[in-house]
């Protein structure tokens, strides 16, 4: 069963859209081949609501994703064999607002052992989720990508406002991401 996905893939700085022709799952061996893996990601945004393209510069184990919300995901293979999901939630507010979202932050690391934040050189505070690539299969890539971008639209919108989180908050983001873990 051949498809085709629509795929923008960067080469030499510019960006251009291609059909990439997928072959079958079963052909599939490796899945820290980056071929494979942007097959198991066309795929996944094929079925997804929250994702539209992805791009990868030639040769790379590493991937950008746009999400609906206009924010880039990032999905990098590294050399431990682990698959790497990040993407930027936002600058901190005023210190108040600061103090309970990082008290919100650490609750949720309480459910997630495989999630971190932390706060690039800019400022921006980053949520990452890290996967042994050898636990993964399509339909659990396809699951852990729409579930991280969901709970990474959810972070912007505590981000914009953390003293109107609840209890309920960090239980519902516990929610949203169960099942992402190997």
């Amino acid at each position: 069963n051949h498809s085709t996905s629509r795929v923008t893939q960067t080469t030499t700085g510019s960006a251009r859209c291609h059909l990439l022709r997928r072959a079958p799952m079963n052909d599939v061996h490796s899945l820290d081949d980056p071929e494979t893996l942007d097959a198991l990601i066309a795929a996944a945004i094929d079925q997804s609501d929250q994702l539209l393209g992805f791009v990868r510069e030639d040769g790379t184990p590493a991937w950008r994703l746009l999400a609906a919300d206009d924010h880039w995901i990032d999905v990098a293979v590294i050399d431990s064999g682990l698959l790497t999901i990040s993407t930027g939630i936002g600058m901190s507010g005023p210190a108040q607002g600061s103090h309970r979202l990082h008290e919100l932050m650490l609750q949720y690391l309480g459910f997630h052992a495989d999630a971190a934040f932390s706060i690039d050189a800019t400022g921006e505070h980053r949520l990452q989720q890290t996967l042994p690539v050898t636990a993964l299969a399509q339909e659990r890539l396809g699951e852990c990508l729409e579930r991280f971008a969901n709970r990474a639209h959810a972070w912007r919108s505590l981000m914009q406002s953390p003293n109107a989180a609840g209890a309920s908050t960090i239980e519902g983001l516990a929610g949203i991401s169960q099942g992402l873990r190997a």
